[in-house]
C-alpha cells in the first residue's frame, strides 16, 4: 500500500547504525571479573560459603570449655552472700570434635558447589564473548569489505554511463548489489548487536562502563575460596 515513489526517496546511510563495541574494549579478563562480581549464582553461593566457614569457626571455637561463673545467692551459718559456680556447657575431654566435622564437610561441600559454579559461569561468559567475536567479524567483513565493494563498483558504473560505456540497465544491476550490501550489513550488525546482548546477559550487568584494570595472572585465573 505504499505508493513506490516513497520507497524511492528513503536511501539508507550506513553511517546512521552505531557499531558495536569493539573486541579491545571487551577484554576477557574484564568481562569475567565484572561477571563473578555480580552474577546471582556466584554471588549467592560466596555468601553459603562465608556461612560454611563462620559456622567452622564457631565449632572450633567450641572446643576449649566455655567456663561461665554465675553467681548463686545462698545463706549459711546466718550470713547472706553469693557464690559463683563454674558452668561448662562442652565436656572438656569432647573437643566438640563431631560439630567440627560435621562443619567442615559442609564448607568443603560449599566449596565444591562454588567452583562448579564459578567454572560454569565463566564457561557462560567465554562462549558468549565467542559468539559475540564471531558476530563482530561477520558485521566487519559486511561493513568494510562487501559494502565498500558494492559502492565503489556502483560508482564506477555511475561513471561508465555518463561516459556512453555503460547502460542504465547496468547502473540499476550495481545499484540493486549495493542494497544488498547494505541489507547484509544491516543484519550483521543486528546478530552482532544480539551476540552483545547475550553476553551482557551471560555477566548480568551493562558492560558500557566496564573498566581495563591491569591485573596479575593469580587475580585473573579465577582463584578458590
Amino acid at each position: 500500500g505504499v505508493p513506490l515513489e516513497a520507497i524511492q526517496k528513503i536511501v539508507p546511510d550506513p553511517r546512521d547504525f552505531t557499531p558495536p563495541p569493539t573486541l579491545e574494549s571487551l577484554p576477557f579478563f574484564a568481562v569475567q571479573q565484572k561477571g563473578l562480581l555480580n552474577r546471582l549464582d556466584v554471588r549467592r553461593v560466596e555468601l553459603e560459603y562465608a556461612a560454611a566457614e563462620a559456622q567452622l569457626h564457631l565449632a572450633i571455637a567450641q572446643q576449649y570449655p566455655d567456663v561461665q561463673l554465675n553467681p548463686i545467692y545462698d545463706y549459711q551459718e546466718g550470713f547472706h552472700f553469693y557464690s559463683f559456680g563454674p558452668s561448662i556447657p562442652v565436656p572438656a575431654m569432647n573437643r566438640n570434635r563431631g560439630p567440627i566435622a560435621e562443619a567442615d564437610a559442609r564448607r568443603a561441600a560449599t566449596q565444591v558447589r562454588f567452583e562448579a559454579i564459578q567454572d560454569q559461569a565463566i564457561g557462560e561468559m567465554q562462549h558468549a564473548l565467542a559468539q559475540y567475536r564471531a558476530a563482530l567479524s561477520q558485521y566487519r567483513e559486511a561493513n568494510q569489505h562487501w559494502l565498500v565493494l558494492a559502492q565503489a563498483q556502483e560508482r564506477r558504473t555511475e561513471r561508465a554511463v555518463q561516459l556512453g560505456n555503460e547502460d542504465q540497465l547496468a547502473l540499476t544491476q550495481a545499484r540493486v548489489e549495493t542494497a544488498v550490501a547494505q541489507r547484509a550489513r544491516a543484519d550483521a550488525l543486528q546478530k552482532a548487536w544480539l551476540a552483545y546482548g547475550a553476553l551482557e546477559n551471560s555477566v548480568q550487568v551493562p558492560l558500557t562502563r566496564i573498566r581495563i584494570v591491569k591485573q596479575s595472572h593469580a587475580s585473573t585465573s579465577g582463584g578458590k575460596p
